[in-house]
């Protein structure tokens, strides 16, 4: 993951481990949910203000932990001690449930759901979240 800086925002944005320099075992990879708007200047006024939220006026991207999203629960720095899997890019350990939309929460819920049904297995409750890319 690194840090996307784009018409002043900052986002996460997934590498994959053949990316010369930024790669990394971890498989990462962006959601896209859609949501339909009249014009494209009214998706951008959105999707901005959701991500100006998150960044803060800095260059804030919020971590959370696929348990603590699913209990609704905020991710500490504590509790990230233990957690088998550790963030590629530094970020602020938050609760996505209320910094993001929630058709959003619903569609990964939902999108990680199907998944553990087509691959006969659980996703790793320690796999890490970040908020928010847009497009």
């Amino acid at each position: 993951i690194i840090r996307k800086y784009e018409e002043g925002l900052v986002m996460p944005d997934g590498q994959n481990f053949r990316e010369e320099g930024t790669g990394t075992p971890n498989l990462n990879f962006t959601l896209f949910i859609p949501r339909y708007f009249s014009t494209l200047k009214e998706a951008n006024v959105y999707a901005s203000s959701i991500i100006k939220s998150i960044n803060q006026g800095q260059d804030r991207i919020v971590i959370q932990r696929l348990e603590d999203l699913l209990n609704k629960q905020p991710t500490t720095e504590n509790g990230m001690k233990h957690n088998r899997i550790q963030p590629t890019l530094q970020g602020d350990y938050g609760d996505l449930n209320t910094e993001i939309p929630p058709l959003y929460i619903e569609g990964l819920k939902e999108f990680l759901l199907r998944l553990e049904q087509f691959i006969q297995e659980p996703i790793d409750k320690d796999t890490l979240l970040y908020g928010i890319d847009g497009k």
